[in-house]
């Protein structure tokens, strides 16, 4: 499910939906939300069917969806959510606005380091699924990563990240991509 809520993020992102209706950013969600399972066809468990000529299995599948992008990208459902309520007035800034970035904690078990020009830090959570978190800049705890990576296979840790969207060559389009922002040996 992650999967597809993070593509799903990085699509309705990438979307110019500020002046659109409710109805249409809940048709550019299912229609992002239908892009990846055909990407991703044949890729779940039996768990995770979605039969996309049902309206009632798609709906049940998209509200889903919906809660773990409530974890994943806080900030697209919240302008999903600006369109139902009327925004008030803005005042004239009188200072340069800040961006805040959310920060997420996860704790798993340390696996690996992947890449050449940029690396990915492979975390397994507790239900021993791995995780890859892109390190773009310094964080806190680096060091233990860059002086032996190998001695910490296999012990625990706790990594803070944060959804960052990053074009994908790939794809030729933007997605979302957890950052790396810290890193802590727990044992």
């Amino acid at each position: 499910l992650d999967v597809i809520a993070f593509e799903t993020c990085g699509c309705l992102y990438a979307k110019d939906l500020d002046a659109a209706t409710q109805a249409k950013i809940n048709q550019e969600m299912g229609n992002c939300i239908v892009q990846s399972l055909e990407v991703h066809e044949g890729q779940f468990d039996d768990q995770f069917t979605v039969d996309v000529t049902n309206q009632l299995s798609l709906q049940q599948f998209s509200n889903r969806i919906g809660v773990r992008m409530g974890d994943l990208c806080p900030q697209v459902l919240l302008r999903k959510a600006a369109v139902e309520a009327p925004a008030p007035e803005p005042e004239p800034a009188k200072t340069a606005p800040v961006a805040t970035v959310n920060i997420f904690e996860m704790a798993g078990t340390f696996k690996r380091i992947e890449g050449e020009d940029f690396f990915s830090v492979v975390v397994a959570n507790e239900q021993g699924r791995e995780l890859k978190f892109l390190w773009l800049h310094y964080f806190e705890g680096s060091n233990a990563l860059v002086n032996d990576p190998s001695a910490l296979t296999g012990k625990q840790v706790k990594v803070q990240y944060a959804n960052t969207e990053i074009f994908s060559g790939r794809l030729a389009d933007y997605t979302i991509r957890r950052e790396l922002k810290g890193f802590e040996v727990v044992e």
